[in-house]
């Protein structure tokens, strides 16, 4: 069930946010994963600052009835410094695991500069891709460290920004904008109350076909929301996120929320 692989791919390799500039502070959140209206998996984030320095992993599965289609689970991990209230990635890992392959992603940065990329096994044909050129890996984040925001309040300010992400493969730039207000509840009720909705536009700038097929897994079908929330000490983290892709529309929920 292919469609499956790329929507719980997207939620560890293509969900932009940005990270504290808090003394000490973690977040501990889990994610429920529809794709169409039906639930398909569950993701986990976990992430720590202490010290000027961050650490953030990332979890997902397939769950339920998915299973018969696919065994396909997914882990990520970041860790770096924060400067000046940005996020300054180290390294950062991918695995993916589905039936009996198995893909992984190594990244090192220097600041926010891309250094070196392992990928096992290699991208195949890379000629029918938009090469990466070296001034694409300049100020640049990995997903994993894009999942947390720096801000003062949880306001429509907090939506006006570009992120530019890099995930080995591709090299992406997610363009936010306001969009609303929105209460939401936790299952748990580990967070009830507002959170500032932000659109965003999926643009590829390398690793996509240069013919045009499959540019990419995100689409612009669709409403494309990242639902954000007050995550405490100068934080705020996604409630809610919900995009287009071709197998459909994907949507990863907050069933817990705890920031400390």
């Amino acid at each position: 069930m292919r469609p499956v692989h790329l929507g719980l791919a997207l939620l560890s390799a293509a969900l932009p946010l940005f990270a504290s500039s808090a003394d000490a502070s973690s977040l501990r959140t889990e994610y429920s994963v529809t794709v169409r209206g039906f639930p398909v998996g569950r993701a986990k984030l976990t992430a720590d600052f202490a010290d000027g320095h961050y650490s953030i992993q990332f979890s997902g599965g397939i769950r339920g009835l998915a299973r018969i289609f696919s065994d396909a689970e997914t882990s990520a991990a970041a860790v770096g410094k924060l400067a000046n209230g940005r996020m300054m990635p180290i390294e950062y890992s991918h695995l993916w695991k589905e039936d009996n392959d198995t893909e992984t992603v190594d990244l090192h940065f220097a600041g926010r500069r891309l250094t070196d990329i392992s990928l096992n096994p290699p991208e195949g044909h890379p000629e029918r891709y938009v090469p990466l050129r070296d001034a694409d890996k300049a100020d640049v984040l990995d997903p994993v460290s894009a999942f947390v925001w720096p801000v003062a309040a949880v306001t429509p300010d907090i939506c006006g920004r570009t992120i530019p992400l890099i995930d080995g493969k591709r090299r992406f730039d997610l363009d936010l904008s306001f969009s609303r207000r929105e209460r939401f509840a936790t299952r748990d009720r580990s967070y009830s109350g507002r959170t500032v909705v932000c659109s965003f536009r999926y643009r590829p700038v390398a690793g996509h076909r240069i013919d045009g097929k499959k540019s990419g897994t995100i689409t612009g079908d669709g409403t494309m929301e990242v639902w954000m929330a007050p995550a405490g000490n100068g934080l705020a983290a996604p409630a809610r996120i919900q995009f287009g892709t071709r197998m459909g529309r994907v949507v990863m929920t907050a069933t817990r929320f705890e920031a400390h």
